[in-house]
């Protein structure tokens, strides 16, 4: 991969911040319920998504097991793939590591930096104002990824984690 994790990190931080800013000036005052990056194990792609409250709320009166699974599950959000355009050029690094058959490991080095970049972005304020905010990295591709729970307690309170936990063991 041409980047390192730090100036992929950097890479990413700058597409994200630009999504969520966007996404807040065209939604002013609506609450968010989650903010996610999710990739698949290739690491071909990185895609960015959002999810509200009255998502959740409507797929609760629906079948409460689908909110409570779709609460972690940023590939099911309401507002999916949103702001593809300021990832584009992380996404042609990414697809160029992909194509040259770079190591898995290598090109998973990715999953770090996007946590890195969402752990930049809260520590910066960024969500500050959505105190309920799930923030995460996701696989979709996995429904449950051994890292998932520490690379949420990289980004979240405790409480949101160990909902997260409750969920799995239910």
């Amino acid at each position: 991969m041409r980047l390192s994790r730090d100036q992929l990190a950097t890479s990413i931080a700058d597409a994200a911040r630009s999504t969520w800013r966007e996404l807040c000036a065209d939604r002013p005052g609506v609450p968010f319920a989650g903010f996610a990056l999710y990739s698949d194990e290739s690491a071909m792609t990185l895609l960015c998504s959002a999810n509200t409250p009255e998502n959740l709320t409507r797929l609760d009166e629906d079948d409460p097991e689908v909110a409570d699974a779709v609460r972690w599950t940023p590939a099911e959000w309401d507002l999916e793939d949103i702001g593809s355009w300021f990832f584009d050029g992380v996404n042609e690094v990414l697809l160029e590591a992909f194509q040259a058959e770079e190591p898995l490991e290598e090109r998973a080095a990715m999953f770090d930096a996007a946590v890195d970049a969402l752990e930049r972005l809260r520590d910066e304020g960024e969500f500050q104002d959505h105190p309920d905010l799930v923030v995460m990295f996701r696989l979709s591709d996995d429904e449950h990824d051994e890292r998932d729970s520490e690379w949420l307690a990289r980004l979240n309170p405790a409480d949101i984690v160990a909902d997260y936990e409750e969920w799995l063991e239910g």
